[in-house]
């Protein structure tokens, strides 16, 4: 019995998922009406804050600091961190 219930529980995310892929087939307005219609039916996160740590360059400057390894790495200059 708890095995039917254990395939029935994967079973049903992975049918969803399945479906999902099967949508890259349909028409162009089709997707677009199941992608808008998909936002109302997951939850709805309000989390949209850009930054996701509040003293992210110093964080990155500790790592860059304890991992000699990564002296050379691009993130120095990508982030403008090596002038720093």
């Amino acid at each position: 019995m708890a095995r039917k219930a254990a395939r029935l529980v994967l079973l049903i995310p992975l049918v969803l998922f399945e479906l999902y892929l099967y949508t890259a087939f349909f028409p162009m307005w089709w997707q677009i009406a199941i992608n808008d219609s998909l936002s109302d039916i997951l939850p709805k996160s309000h989390d949209w804050i850009p930054i996701t740590h509040p003293l992210w360059g110093e964080e990155i400057e500790s790592v860059l600091r304890d991992h000699v390894g990564l002296e050379n790495h691009p993130i120095r200059d990508h982030r403008g961190i090596a002038g720093r």
